[in-house]
């Protein structure tokens, strides 16, 4: 009788892999550190290597990082010993790439690991916040717009918006606004809901509610794919390889002013774009609304149903 042969052969095989298996654990508090949207696209690339000889796992010593991660099926690890810093391998992507190579192949290249990106599932959102969330569906069609960045560089201005939520209204799409913190350039001059101190279970299950989604290079963006919503993203100084493992994400630039792709390098890159990108201010409201109702008409890329 040959192993092959064995009844328990699958439990044996099973046994050899947890030896051979190599762990990867990225560190998510070192260096600069990241944001959400850099996570969740760790996230991806993290899922898609779950069956391979390598494994990725992930460390923070914060609780709200932590819970992030979890929240879509990511393994966390209790202490940092052995880890990557996950800044510095993912900086190969703005650095050295400038954007020409897709953002999670650069990762995965960097740490030595194959590139075979796979949706990482979120947890379902409770009842009780599914039922806050309907409560501000107030048309058929719901759009929810994600405004907040990190960086000054990649804002849409506040103006832009205003208009824009007059404009999706005018097309029959009721727009809410969704705000990790407290900013009064929103509430005072957006004319619909605006929804502060968001935490991601609440946007989740918002999420799970809209039609269509639309941010900015941020993690709401990836977040929103990532749960399988049409989302719109304005672009700037950054490249389409950010959301190229996410199919649902669709990248708008600016044409008036052809966006250069700086990547936030010199000598494109000047001081003066630390006060707002000069061509991401010249994408007009009037084609973001554009484009956002054509979306609406799409095919959706996971289930091939027609909104319109």
């Amino acid at each position: 009788m040959t192993l092959a042969t064995l009844p328990f052969r699958s439990t044996i095989r099973r046994a050899i892999s947890r030896v051979c298996r190599r762990d990867i654990v990225l560190n998510h508090d070192a260096g600069d550190g990241a944001g959400f949207g850099d996570m969740l696209a760790w996230a991806w690339l993290a899922e898609g290597m779950k069956a391979g000889p390598v494994r990725m796992l992930h460390y923070s010593a914060r609780g709200r990082r932590r819970d992030f991660l979890e929240m879509f099926g990511q393994k966390c690890v209790r202490t940092p010993r052995g880890s990557i810093d996950m800044f510095s391998a993912g900086i190969d992507e703005y650095t050295v790439n400038r954007g020409n190579v897709p953002r999670l192949e650069s990762w995965a290249r960097t740490i030595g690991v194959e590139c075979r990106p796979a949706r990482p599932p979120c947890a379902p959102s409770p009842p009780h916040l599914m039922a806050w969330a309907g409560m501000l569906r107030k048309s058929e069609v719901l759009a929810v717009l994600c405004p907040q960045v990190t960086h000054r560089n990649r804002e849409w201005p506040v103006q832009h918006w205003s208009h824009l939520v007059s404009l999706l209204l005018g097309r029959g799409i009721y727009s809410v606004v969704l705000t990790h913190y407290r900013d009064r350039r929103f509430a005072n001059a957006l004319k619909c809901p605006v929804i502060h101190g968001a935490d991601w279970e609440h946007f989740a299950a918002l999420i799970r509610q809209a039609d269509i989604a639309i941010g900015l290079e941020n993690g709401a963006s990836m977040f929103a794919g990532t749960l399988g919503i049409k989302t719109l993203a304005l672009m700037g100084p950054g490249n389409p390889g950010v959301f190229a493992h996410v199919p649902e994400v669709t990248c708008l630039y600016p044409d008036e002013v052809p966006c250069i792709k700086c990547s936030f390098q010199r000598p494109m890159y000047r001081d003066e774009c630390d006060g707002g990108c000069h061509a991401l201010a010249r994408l007009y409201p009037h084609r973001v609304a554009e484009a956002a109702e054509r979306m609406l008409c799409e095919r959706s890329p996971i289930d091939g149903s027609d909104s319109c």
